[in-house]
């Protein structure tokens, strides 16, 4: 049986804590029902980094794995049923029909090397650039 370190019991200690005091960033009784429309502009980039690796992470790992754009990147999310399939979810419900979700980017790529610099600056710039 692995034995528990300190720091690992107090990481459990604080998650547990934080989960009994805080259980919801908001609740729905106070969410805002003016009826004015509001609006998310969402992105999901998941990569696990081993910086130990030499191997670069680059676009065509990504697009091995899962990269999507605008609605695609909706239509990902939802079929593949984790994190931004359960953001959505909670949108919608406790947005009441009241917020908008505008899709950017879906994208994944297996654990490897440190992503492409030059890969990230061009990604991020062309995000930024969707949302102005």
């Amino acid at each position: 049986m692995k034995k528990l370190t300190f720091s690992a019991i107090l990481i459990s200690a604080l998650v547990l804590i934080l989960t009994i005091f805080f259980p919801a960033c908001q609740s729905e009784e106070t969410v805002d029902d003016s009826g004015e429309k509001k609006v998310i502009v969402f992105a999901e980039f998941m990569h696990e980094v081993n910086s130990f690796s030499p191997v670069i992470t680059t676009e065509r790992d990504f697009r091995a794995d899962r990269l999507f754009y605008g609605e695609h990147a909706r239509e990902s999310g939802v079929n593949e049923k984790k994190q931004l399939a359960g953001f959505l979810k909670a949108v919608d419900k406790i947005g009441k029909g009241n917020i908008e979700t505008i899709p950017l980017v879906h994208a994944k790529s297996m654990s490897g090397g440190p992503v492409d610099s030059a890969y990230i600056i061009i990604h991020n710039s062309e995000r930024i650039s969707l949302i102005r």
